[in-house]
């Protein structure tokens, strides 16, 4: 069976003209690669989402879902 394997994306991003660090969140399947990238500012928090989703085996699928999650858990 093929394992979904998530990695770090890292980049820099423009808003309002402030320059800052994004961290996102890329996926590689068989011959699919899907990236979402700028999704938080912490390093270790998206991180540990990542080793999560790895753990989990999760499904490409779902990934949308999880990083809306994610984002909601981070605003509390």
């Amino acid at each position: 069976m093929y394992r979904n394997l998530y990695f770090l994306t890292i980049g820099k991003f423009s808003v309002d003209g402030q320059e800052h660090i994004g961290y996102g969140i890329g996926c590689h399947q068989e011959n699919t690669n899907i990236i979402i990238e700028d999704i938080t500012l912490e390093r270790n928090a998206m991180l540990e989402l990542i080793d999560r989703c790895n753990a989990l085996h999760l499904s490409m699928t779902h990934l949308c879902d999880v990083i809306e999650d994610f984002l909601v858990d981070q605003s509390i």
